[in-house]
């Protein structure tokens, strides 16, 4: 099915719609009611769909790189494998969406509902998931640095990098949700104001951390009392 060319209505009903490989390059899609729509393999490339309603569609092998997603609504939306490199997903409500494997790189994720997603595999170098509700989150696999680290791997070191210091995690950890030199997880951690003045063994890491965590890829450490 080739769409690219025709006028859809901003606000279309199309509820349970097959448009599975449809071509739809550029479309304006804003506030459409696409809920239960099979548009796997489509090509929503460019696509204009804010406010859209995705509620649980079918987007396995869909394009959706660079597609404007601001404030849609995608809960348990199938979005397995698909490539969302540059996407604008900024306050969209994607609770219990499937996203394993899915191409996040670059993706604007801050202020998005992800509670519940599964994220395993998905690609997530240089996306932003500030402020995101990660409440619940699988990131198993999922990659998060250029070297090709997963979230996992690296998660791993992090206990260890904010006691480094001498400072609990729980004694970090109320720094969580500051984004400020002035009283972020690091300064605290370390009780300096800058990144020079970070031990140099832990510098690296510490630069690291923080772009991760300014990122929203770092989650908060859970203290058992």
């Amino acid at each position: 099915m080739v769409v690219k060319g025709y006028r859809i209505e901003p606000g279309a009903n199309l509820q349970d719609a097959n448009l599975q490989g449809a071509n739809l390059w550029g479309v304006d899609l804003q506030g459409a009611n696409l809920q239960g729509a099979n548009l796997q393999g489509a090509n929503l490339q460019g696509a204009r769909l804010q406010g859209a309603n995705l509620q649980g569609a079918r987007l396995q092998g869909a394009n959706l790189w660079g597609v404007d997603l601001q404030g849609a609504h995608l809960q348990g939306a199938n979005l397995w494998g698909v490539d969302l490199q540059g996407a604008n997903l900024r306050g969209a409500n994607l609770q219990d969406a499937n996203l394993r494997g899915a191409n996040l790189q670059d993706a604007n994720l801050r202020d998005a509902n992800l509670q519940g997603v599964d994220l395993r595999g998905a690609n997530l170098q240089d996306a932003n998931l500030r402020d995101a509700n990660l409440q619940g989150v699988d990131l198993r696999g999922a990659l998060v640095l250029e070297a090709g680290t997963t979230y996992d791997q690296y998660a791993v070191g992090v206990p260890k990098l904010l006691t480094a210091g001498g400072r609990t995690v729980a004694e970090v950890a109320e720094a969580w949700a500051c984004h400020s030199w002035g009283n972020c997880p690091i300064s605290v951690a370390f009780g300096v104001q800058s990144i020079k003045d970070v031990p140099a063994q832990y510098r690296d890491a510490a630069a690291v951390f923080v772009r991760l965590f300014d990122r929203g890829l770092v989650a908060k450490p859970v203290v058992v009392a």
